[in-house]
């Protein structure tokens, strides 16, 4: 699955867009599966997504076509194949 980092976390992974080893049919298809795999591949991406509970951080906005996953079904929100997936780390400024 293709997914688009923006911002500090791009240097993580490599680039804007990542393909991420996972498919929705076979792991479940839910964003708590999607963040294990990306994890897995990029272990000092945890610190950005996941809280000091094991979490999602509220400070990290992934998005599935557009929609923040808060306003969905948080982690349990079930993902297709060919959606476009967007994760985003913090933002500050003023």
């Amino acid at each position: 699955m293709q997914v688009n980092f923006y911002a500090t976390l791009r240097p993580i992974v490599g680039g804007k867009t990542a393909d991420v080893p996972f498919e929705p049919a076979e792991a479940g298809g839910l964003v708590r599966d999607l963040m294990i795999a990306i994890v897995s591949r990029w272990p000092d991406l945890r610190e950005h997504i996941y809280d000091e509970t094991g979490g999602l951080s509220r400070q990290v906005a992934i998005y599935v076509d557009g929609r923040n996953v808060r306003w969905l079904q948080g982690e349990d929100t079930v993902l297709k194949a060919h959606q476009k997936i967007s994760i985003f780390p913090p933002v500050a400024g003023g």
